[in-house]
């Protein structure tokens, strides 16, 4: 499909394009062992994929940002087109979307028999699904400049009603600029980042400043194992016994691209310790590695997963006339949701030192041709090492 830019009404063919497939398939082989205990065996198969490719995606004169000398943004040409422009208090604000190819896979086997003993239908069985999330896809390759009207404000006050976010713009004097995009470093060649030094270093540097287009590939097992029984106590008043054990192995990158922050528990570093840190990577530690800090083994996925999760289930239909239809049913049990790791991860899979992250305040007079450079900044004295690395606890 096509979708207008904002621009479309005054040049024709300026349009985003969106495409999306996907494959279901599934297959399933039932055998009777007797009359009363039936085996069914499942596999399930599904794939989709999602493109959407702005306008200047790729395109021969599509480098805006190049041409127009603002530095320190994602020069991959996939990324091409211009920069987000947001204005405080206004409804002018002008972006333009990225590239996002998501590419899910998930091949899923189970088992379940099922054994009819006198009053009693018992089934148990359980299910093994691989899950992929195959993604390309940058969070903010273009930057976002934020204007609201301080750098012509009366001594830089804006609650008086002096200054004018269009006329900062004009100006080029952004009041905040934020950007993030991936490189090309492999979680092992991060992990070496820290202690590299000469020719090593540089060449370790030089992948940190190369993007890579956003590419991540996310991997998660899923668990579980169930017992019901399906109790008919009389003729109209069934019961339903069940437990269920439930586990979604935390996801990790295929090329352990994950980075979390190494805190301890109190969240205080010594100043001699901090000091000591590498300039490369600071707190962040990769996964699989050991944190600078804490010297706590991060495992591949920086996270823990849950195997305690059991869930029982308990239900009852009740017929109260035996010669009409009517049906009564209740039911209550204890369920969990482990895709939550799907989401945590997410937080985990863009940062330093595998992205140039970073959202801050325009104190040092950076303009809007300086304003994503990190190098730039850190020479002004606006972000002398800083960069945006998240954490979870």
């Amino acid at each position: 499909s096509d979708l207008p830019s904002v621009f479309a009404a005054a040049i024709p063919g300026w349009y985003d394009t969106a495409t999306s497939n996907g494959v279901n398939a599934n297959a399933a082989y039932i055998y009777h062992f007797s009359a009363r205990v039936i085996a069914t065996t499942r596999y399930t198969y599904s794939r989709a994929s999602q493109l959407s490719t702005p306008y200047f995606s790729n395109l021969p004169n599509g480098n805006i940002e190049g041409n127009l000398g603002i530095a320190g943004t994602d020069q991959y040409p996939i990324n091409y087109g211009p920069p987000t422009v947001n204005f405080s208090g206004s409804t002018l604000d002008l972006s333009d979307s990225s590239v996002r190819f998501n590419h899910p896979q998930t091949s899923a086997v189970g088992e379940s028999v099922l054994w009819v003993h006198s009053v009693h239908e018992f089934t148990f069985g359980g299910d093994f699904s691989r899950r992929e999330s195959n993604l390309l896809s940058q969070s903010n390759p273009r930057g976002t400049y934020t204007f609201n009207g301080s750098a012509t404000a009366l001594n830089g006050n804006t609650t008086g009603g002096t200054g004018q976010e269009f006329a900062d713009f004009l100006l080029g004097a952004p009041y905040s600029m934020a950007i993030n995009y991936t490189n090309s470093l492999s979680g092992p060649q991060a992990a070496q980042l820290s202690g590299a030094s000469g020719s090593a270093l540089a060449n370790l540097q030089s992948l940190q400043n190369t993007p890579s287009g956003g590419d991540r590939y996310l991997r998660s097992n899923v668990y579980d194992i169930f017992v019901n029984d399906q109790w008919r106590l009389t003729p109209r008043i069934s019961l339903s016994l069940g437990v269920r054990w439930d586990y979604q192995a935390p996801s990790t990158e295929l090329y352990g691209r994950l980075a979390t922050i190494d805190l301890p528990g109190n969240f205080q570093i010594p100043v001699s310790v901090y000091n000591s840190l590498p300039p490369q990577t600071g707190l962040a530690v990769v996964a699989g590695q050991t944190g600078p800090v804490t010297g706590i083994k991060y495992s591949n996925s920086m996270l823990n997963g849950q195997k305690t999760a059991i869930s029982p289930r308990i239900g009852l239909a009740w017929k109260p006339f035996a010669k009409h239809s009517s049906l009564i049913r209740g039911g209550v049990g204890l369920y969990y949701n482990p895709s939550v790791y799907s989401n945590l991860i997410s937080q985990l899979d863009s940062q330093t030192p595998f992205a140039t992250a970073f959202n801050l305040t325009n104190t040092c007079g950076a303009t809007m041709q300086n304003a994503f450079s990190l190098t730039a900044l850190q020479q002004l004295g606006c972000a002398p090492g800083a960069t945006t690395t998240n954490a979870i606890d």
